[in-house]
Formats: structure tokens, sequence, C-alpha cells
């Protein structure tokens, strides 16, 4: 018999969703559900969400009133915002733009309204629908990675152009001052690209692909990605010392946080390997900051140190559990599990008759 308190069914971990969202309705059961639980009946507890480990600090105080409202705190699509903006290759400038852009740091009417700077509302009635984040955020899904490089220089050379008119009575050629900002960021990637090689890369070789187990050990990659409507997909890719494909598995979540996602793909993991009984096993992931989280047993309050908290129990009940770093093109497999339809299930295991792209990949991993 499950006992069902406040919403939380204990014993299977996981919220009651129907009866939040009775009592909190649509709206406040999103943010609720995307809440990580722990495996383990635990009490609750209360923790400082504008901070990583959940401990209230000065600091994490005054960027809140220097933000100057509270929906960032809630603002679940943020985080995948500054992700995307961080791994742009492009000048430091352009990602000094996209952040002052998704912050909303811009000084057009609506900002400078705000702060009382300007009275004047009719300069600019055009308002877009939802945020520049959004509306980035769904651009980085879409394009590739060059592309996204193009169309921040492109955002960045409309900016310019507007600012010039506006403020400095200059009404430059908008195609070729275009062609000039695509044309910084390009000579720029491909300048890192040829410096970063000279300088020395710690990135240790076996973090760059994937690499088989020793006998009688199972490796397991896991990955997680975002879904359409608040979901997000884990993907977890079990192989023996062959490269045989012993098993995968897929499972729908509530997202919360690309960094939370990612260490309930660990969790997944090993409640599978324990499921499937494997004794000595090897967790491999291309979330670097979940990696070195996991390896310096970090603490703290926040939700996502509940699931960290079932990662550390788990991994005592192998014989050997070991955790690693490998790079994207590394875990590409776990990746594609991740994208995988439930058709409806919130778990999808498959063992046998694997989709062949799958098939391919682990081919192709083994003969490189």
């Amino acid at each position: 018999m499950t006992r069902v308190m406040y919403g939380v069914a204990f014993g299977e971990g996981k919220w009651d969703a129907d009866r939040v969202r009775t009592i909190m309705g649509e709206d406040l059961a999103a943010v609720i559900l995307s809440i990580p639980l722990s495996h383990c009946p635990s009490n609750d507890r209360l923790f400082w969400r504008c901070s990583k480990d959940g401990n209230f600090s000065v600091r994490s105080c005054y960027w809140l009133v220097r933000r100057g409202c509270v929906e960032g705190v809630v603002n679940v699509i943020s985080e995948e915002c500054w992700r995307s903006v961080w791994r742009l290759q492009c000048p430091p400038k352009l990602k000094h733009f996209l952040w002052c852009a998704i912050r909303g740091n811009m000084a057009i009417i609506e900002r400078l309204l705000y702060r009382h700077i300007t009275s004047n509302s009719d300069e600019e009635k055009a308002t877009p629908i939802s945020s520049f984040a959004d509306r980035w955020l769904w651009l980085v899904n879409k394009l590739s990675a060059e592309n996204n490089r193009k169309a921040a220089a492109l955002m960045w050379a409309c900016w310019r152009c507007r600012n010039l008119q506006l403020f400095e009575d200059v009404w430059p050629d908008p195609v070729l001052l275009a062609a000039g900002f695509c044309r910084l960021a390009d000579d720029y990637t491909r300048h890192m690209q040829n410096v970063r090689p000279l300088g020395g890369c710690n990135i240790r070789s076996s973090c760059l692909r994937w690499y088989p187990p020793h006998f009688g050990m199972v490796k397991i990659n896991t990955d997680a990605h975002v879904l359409s409507g608040n979901m997000a997909g884990l993907g977890v890719v079990c192989r023996n010392y062959c490269g045989k494909i012993l098993m995968i598995a897929t499972k729908k979540i509530h997202y919360t946080d690309p960094k939370c996602a990612e260490f309930q793909a660990i969790r997944y993991a090993l409640s599978i390997a324990r499921r499937f009984n494997y004794d000595n096993v090897w967790v491999e992931s291309d979330a670097l900051g979940v990696i070195n989280t996991i390896s310096h047993e970090s603490r703290g309050f926040s939700p996502i140190f509940s699931v960290y908290d079932d990662i550390r129990r788990d991994r005592s009940l192998f014989l050997s559990c070991k955790f690693s770093y490998v790079k994207r093109n590394g875990n590409t497999m776990a990746h594609l599990v991740a994208r995988e339809d439930t058709a409806g299930d919130e778990e999808l295991i498959r063992v046998t008759n694997f989709p062949s792209s799958i098939v391919t990949l682990a081919m192709l991993d083994i003969s490189n």
C-alpha cells in the first residue's frame, strides 16, 4: 500500500501528478512536477532556490534584487539558454550581446519605461510575442551550431544598425554591415580552432571517443534530451566488453534544468543496472559538471542533491561502480536513445530488436 501525502507518493519517489494538478492548477503544477524527488523516503526540507547548492548567501540575494523581479527564479528555461550561449563558437562581444538580450538589459523602450528613464512609449510599438530567451532557445534547437553563430551575428548587426540610426543619425548599408559581422564571427572561430590545439588540451584521449569496458564489466552510457511540453527524455545504453548492446532504455520525466536532467539520467542508469543484476558497472556521461559533482561528493539542500544522494547510495550496492566523462561524439548512442518515443508509456526498455540506427552507431564505436 502506497501512502500519499501532499502530492507525493512515498515508496515510489515520484509526484502524484493528478493530485498536484487538482490542488495547485496547471501552471504551478508544471513547476512542482519538475522538482525531482529522492527514491528513498525523506523529510521535507527548505532550500534557497537562487543558489546552486540551495544554501542562502548574501551574494545570491543581491543578484536577485538586481534582477528586479522574482519571475527569473522559476524560469526553468534560462539555464538552457545560458548553456547554448556559452557553448557558441563566436567572439566574446557577440556572447555578451546575446547575454544582454536574454537578460532583458537592452536599451529598448520597454526597459527604459520600467526603469523610469523615459516616459515616451510611442517610439517602439512593436514588441515580441514572447521573450528573446524563448525565441533564442527555439532557434538553437532548429539550427546547426554554424547557422546559430550566423544568426547571432545577424542579430548583432541589426542591433548595431538600429543604434547607429537612432543615436548617431548614421544610415549604414545593412547588407555590408551584416556581412562584416558574419565575417568577424567566422574569422574568430577559425582562429580559435587553429590556436587551441597549440596551447595544449587538458582533455584526455579517453574522453574523446567510446571505449569498451574490461571483461566482466558493463559500460552504461547516459544522456538527457529536452522534449516539447516541459518534458525530457533520459537515455541509457548498456554494452559489454565486446561492444555488444545488452539493453537500451528510454524514460520520460518532467523537465527542470539541464544539469538536473543529466543527474536523473545517471540515477536511472544505476536503477536499470540493479534491475538487470549487473554487478560491475562503468557509467559514462557527456555532462562534465555532473561527473565532477559525483566525483567531489558535493553536498547541498536543493532538490538536485536528492538525486545525487540516490546515486551515492546506489553506487555502494555494486561490487564496482565508476563514473567518467566523454565528449558528445563518444556518447551519441545515449543521446539518440534519449530522443526515442515511448508511445505514451513512462519508459521503454529493449533487450532485442534494436533500431538499425543504434546498431550502426555501435558498430562505428567499435571500429574507431
